[in-house]
Protein backbone atom coordinates (compact mmCIF):
# COMPACT_ATOMS: atom_id res chain seq x y z
CA UNK A 1 0.00 0.00 0.00
CA UNK A 2 1.61 3.30 -1.01
CA UNK A 3 1.79 6.16 1.49
CA UNK A 4 0.04 9.50 1.15
CA UNK A 5 1.05 11.24 -2.06
CA UNK A 6 3.04 8.28 -3.38
CA UNK A 7 2.20 6.99 -6.82
CA UNK A 8 0.93 3.39 -6.88
CA UNK A 9 1.76 1.09 -9.78
CA UNK A 10 -1.57 1.95 -11.42
CA UNK A 11 -0.42 5.53 -12.02
CA UNK A 12 -2.94 6.98 -9.60
CA UNK A 13 -2.01 9.41 -6.87
CA UNK A 14 -4.43 9.05 -4.03
CA UNK A 15 -4.73 10.69 -0.64
CA UNK A 16 -7.57 10.95 1.81
CA UNK A 17 -9.11 14.34 2.27
CA UNK A 18 -12.79 13.45 2.80
CA UNK A 19 -15.13 14.75 5.51
CA UNK A 20 -15.40 12.07 8.18
CA UNK A 21 -15.88 11.90 11.91
CA UNK A 22 -12.82 10.36 13.55
CA UNK A 23 -12.87 8.08 16.59
CA UNK A 24 -12.34 11.20 18.74
CA UNK A 25 -15.42 12.84 17.21
CA UNK A 26 -13.45 15.44 15.23
CA UNK A 27 -14.72 16.25 11.77
CA UNK A 28 -12.14 15.59 9.08
CA UNK A 29 -12.47 16.67 5.44
CA UNK A 30 -11.28 14.46 2.59
CA UNK A 31 -11.07 14.50 -1.17
CA UNK A 32 -9.57 12.25 -3.80
CA UNK A 33 -6.85 13.15 -6.27
CA UNK A 34 -6.27 10.90 -9.26
CA UNK A 35 -3.68 10.87 -12.04
CA UNK A 36 -5.21 10.33 -15.47
CA UNK A 37 -3.68 8.20 -18.22
CA UNK A 38 -2.05 11.36 -19.60
CA UNK A 39 -0.36 12.01 -16.26
CA UNK A 40 -2.53 15.05 -15.39
CA UNK A 41 -3.69 15.28 -11.81
CA UNK A 42 -7.47 15.44 -11.67
CA UNK A 43 -9.41 16.48 -8.56
CA UNK A 44 -12.76 14.83 -7.86
CA UNK A 45 -14.98 15.34 -4.84
CA UNK A 46 -17.07 12.55 -3.44
CA UNK A 47 -20.77 13.21 -3.76
CA UNK A 48 -21.66 11.25 -0.63
CA UNK A 49 -19.46 13.07 1.86
CA UNK A 50 -20.86 12.93 5.42
CA UNK A 51 -22.57 16.19 6.38
CA UNK A 52 -23.03 17.29 2.75
CA UNK A 53 -26.42 16.89 1.05
CA UNK A 54 -26.68 16.29 -2.71
CA UNK A 55 -29.23 18.24 -4.76
CA UNK A 56 -29.27 19.07 -8.48
CA UNK A 57 -25.54 18.94 -9.36
CA UNK A 58 -24.32 20.51 -6.09
CA UNK A 59 -23.71 19.43 -2.53
CA UNK A 60 -24.74 21.59 0.42
CA UNK A 61 -23.54 21.90 3.99
CA UNK A 62 -25.52 23.60 6.76
CA UNK A 63 -23.26 24.66 9.60
CA UNK A 64 -24.05 24.35 13.27
CA UNK A 65 -21.77 27.35 13.86
CA UNK A 66 -22.88 30.97 13.78
CA UNK A 67 -20.53 33.45 12.10
CA UNK A 68 -20.58 36.91 10.51
CA UNK A 69 -21.14 37.02 6.75
CA UNK A 70 -17.41 37.38 6.01
CA UNK A 71 -16.65 34.62 8.52
CA UNK A 72 -19.29 32.46 6.83
CA UNK A 73 -17.77 33.12 3.41
CA UNK A 74 -14.37 32.01 4.71
CA UNK A 75 -15.91 28.99 6.48
CA UNK A 76 -17.26 27.79 3.12
CA UNK A 77 -14.04 28.55 1.23
CA UNK A 78 -12.09 26.54 3.83
CA UNK A 79 -14.29 23.63 2.74
CA UNK A 80 -13.66 24.21 -0.99
CA UNK A 81 -17.14 25.65 -1.49
CA UNK A 82 -18.88 29.01 -1.29
CA UNK A 83 -21.95 30.49 0.31
CA UNK A 84 -25.01 29.15 -1.52
CA UNK A 85 -26.11 30.84 -4.75
CA UNK A 86 -29.84 30.33 -5.25
CA UNK A 87 -30.77 30.01 -8.91
CA UNK A 88 -34.49 29.24 -8.78
CA UNK A 89 -37.57 28.30 -6.81
CA UNK A 90 -36.68 24.61 -6.63
CA UNK A 91 -33.29 25.40 -5.08
CA UNK A 92 -34.83 27.95 -2.68
CA UNK A 93 -37.37 25.30 -1.65
CA UNK A 94 -34.53 22.85 -1.01
CA UNK A 95 -32.52 25.42 1.00
CA UNK A 96 -35.60 26.21 3.09
CA UNK A 97 -35.90 22.50 3.88
CA UNK A 98 -32.26 21.91 4.87
CA UNK A 99 -31.83 25.02 7.04
CA UNK A 100 -33.78 23.25 9.81
CA UNK A 101 -35.71 26.31 10.95
CA UNK A 102 -32.58 28.43 11.44
CA UNK A 103 -31.93 31.73 9.68
CA UNK A 104 -28.75 31.30 7.63
CA UNK A 105 -26.38 33.34 5.45
CA UNK A 106 -26.54 32.93 1.69
CA UNK A 107 -24.00 34.22 -0.83
CA UNK A 108 -25.75 37.48 -1.70
CA UNK A 109 -24.76 41.03 -0.75
CA UNK A 110 -24.66 44.63 -1.89
CA UNK A 111 -21.45 45.38 0.04
CA UNK A 112 -19.72 46.92 -2.99
CA UNK A 113 -22.57 49.25 -4.02
CA UNK A 114 -25.84 49.86 -2.19
CA UNK A 115 -28.76 48.29 -4.05
CA UNK A 116 -26.53 46.40 -6.53
CA UNK A 117 -27.07 42.83 -5.29
CA UNK A 118 -24.38 40.37 -6.35
CA UNK A 119 -23.71 36.74 -5.59
CA UNK A 120 -20.31 35.66 -4.23
CA UNK A 121 -19.27 34.58 -7.73
CA UNK A 122 -19.90 38.14 -9.02
CA UNK A 123 -23.11 37.32 -10.89
CA UNK A 124 -26.08 39.66 -10.64
CA UNK A 125 -29.24 38.80 -8.75
CA UNK A 126 -32.00 37.69 -11.12
CA UNK A 127 -34.26 35.34 -9.12
CA UNK A 128 -35.52 36.92 -5.88
CA UNK A 129 -37.12 35.50 -2.74
CA UNK A 130 -37.30 38.60 -0.56
CA UNK A 131 -39.55 38.60 2.47
CA UNK A 132 -42.33 41.19 2.39
CA UNK A 133 -40.94 44.77 2.55
CA UNK A 134 -37.35 43.58 2.09
CA UNK A 135 -34.65 44.52 1.32
CA UNK A 136 -34.98 47.69 3.36
CA UNK A 137 -31.40 48.52 4.47
CA UNK A 138 -32.77 49.16 7.95
CA UNK A 139 -30.89 52.00 9.64
CA UNK A 140 -28.51 52.11 6.66
CA UNK A 141 -26.41 49.13 7.62
CA UNK A 142 -27.81 45.99 5.99
CA UNK A 143 -25.74 44.66 3.09
CA UNK A 144 -25.70 40.87 3.50
CA UNK A 145 -28.56 38.40 3.06
CA UNK A 146 -30.04 35.58 5.09
CA UNK A 147 -32.72 33.09 4.19
CA UNK A 148 -35.21 31.90 6.77
CA UNK A 149 -36.33 35.31 8.02
CA UNK A 150 -39.74 35.24 9.74
CA UNK A 151 -41.06 38.77 10.33
CA UNK A 152 -42.74 39.32 13.68
CA UNK A 153 -44.13 42.79 12.99
CA UNK A 154 -47.39 41.71 11.33
CA UNK A 155 -46.35 42.34 7.73
CA UNK A 156 -48.10 40.08 5.22
CA UNK A 157 -46.50 36.82 4.11
CA UNK A 158 -47.05 36.71 0.35
CA UNK A 159 -45.36 33.34 -0.23
CA UNK A 160 -43.85 31.11 2.48
CA UNK A 161 -40.77 30.53 0.31
CA UNK A 162 -39.94 34.28 0.32
CA UNK A 163 -37.70 34.44 3.39
CA UNK A 164 -34.71 36.56 2.36
CA UNK A 165 -33.77 39.51 4.52
CA UNK A 166 -30.93 42.01 4.31
CA UNK A 167 -28.95 42.05 7.56
CA UNK A 168 -25.92 43.78 9.01
CA UNK A 169 -22.96 41.72 7.79
CA UNK A 170 -21.49 41.67 11.30
CA UNK A 171 -24.44 39.74 12.77
CA UNK A 172 -23.96 36.02 13.28
CA UNK A 173 -26.13 33.35 11.66
CA UNK A 174 -25.81 29.76 10.56
CA UNK A 175 -24.22 29.12 7.17
CA UNK A 176 -25.23 27.28 4.01
CA UNK A 177 -22.30 26.30 1.77
CA UNK A 178 -22.64 25.01 -1.77
CA UNK A 179 -20.09 23.00 -3.72
CA UNK A 180 -20.88 22.66 -7.42
CA UNK A 181 -20.09 19.24 -8.86
CA UNK A 182 -18.19 19.42 -12.16
CA UNK A 183 -20.39 18.21 -15.02
CA UNK A 184 -17.69 15.85 -16.29
CA UNK A 185 -18.15 13.68 -13.18
CA UNK A 186 -21.56 12.68 -14.53
CA UNK A 187 -20.22 11.56 -17.94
Amino acid sequence: QPGRGEEPATGQVQHTDQTERSATGQVQHTDQTERSATGQVQHTDHINVPGWIYFSSSTYLVSTERLSWLGAKQYCRDRRSDLVIINGREEQDFVEMIRRGEEAWIGLSDRDKEGDWKWVDGSALTTKFWSSMEPNNYEGGESCVTTGYAPTDGRPVVDVINTWNDQACSKTFHIICERKIPRDLFN
